[in-house]
């Protein structure tokens, strides 16, 4: 994250998003064994941040990602849709938005300006934008743009985040 961007930090995403493969689908074959239908999936089949939420993982930051207390918005989700019983969770708070409200550091840091400065609206401003949701819509479109222009993904906004911090220390 401290080379970020660059081919380095690229390829460590990378390595993730593959080694997270193995396990998304490992886990899902064993829920198969078990006689329940499971289908793995990563980045794609459904929205991943919204699935978070209601599962309780985080809330939702600046930067339109999700942020957890343990890992702050380090950290990749997949998912395993099943027909297993399974105890369901609830989201929660712990205080993310309230603390977005004041800090702006992911915004400051972004290159391409695609982090809102403002407070969450419905405003549609890109049509990445989920229409009717009051949130912080981050222009996935400039976003994109700079990892284009930079030939690597870029995760500025993740380096700037305060919950990066380890607070435990």
């Amino acid at each position: 994250i401290k080379t970020v961007p660059s081919a380095l930090s690229g390829s460590a995403t990378g390595l993730g998003y593959t080694n997270d493969a193995v396990a998304v689908l490992s886990i899902a074959q064993y829920i198969r064994n078990m006689g329940y239908r499971a289908y793995g999936s990563q980045n794609d089949s459904a929205l991943t941040i919204p699935l978070g939420v209601q599962a309780g993982l985080g809330e939702v930051g600046r930067h339109g990602l999700l942020i957890t207390e343990e890992f702050g918005p380090r950290f990749r989700v997949s998912k395993i849709f099943t027909d297993m019983p399974l105890v369901l969770d609830a989201p929660k708070k712990f205080g993310v938005e309230k603390f977005c409200n004041i800090c702006d550091r992911c915004a400051k840091a972004c290159p391409p300006q695609a982090i809102p400065l403002d407070a969450p609206s419905d405003k549609v401003h890109s049509e990445s934008n989920i229409k009717g949701v009051v949130k912080w819509t981050t222009n996935a479109e400039k976003c994109f743009k700079f990892w284009c222009n930079q030939n690597t993904d870029c995760l500025i906004c993740i380096r700037a985040c305060p919950y990066n911090r380890d607070f435990t220390k």
